[in-house]
């Protein structure tokens, strides 16, 4: 799983943007932690967001 942090530097998209595409349903975590309400995305998630991209 990688954070939000993580997927923002893999695939050159802010972390607004990422929260905003969240907000908006357009990308949704496959995981919020409970406590922290950080927000994890899977390796499948980070390549489908790649090949949206390209």
């Amino acid at each position: 799983m990688h954070s939000i942090g993580q997927l923002s530097k893999m695939v050159k998209i802010s972390v607004d943007a990422l929260s905003h595409y969240d907000q908006i349903g357009l990308f949704k975590p496959n995981h919020i932690h409970p406590s922290t309400r950080y927000r994890y995305y899977t390796d499948e998630q980070v390549m489908d967001l790649l090949a949206i991209m390209e």
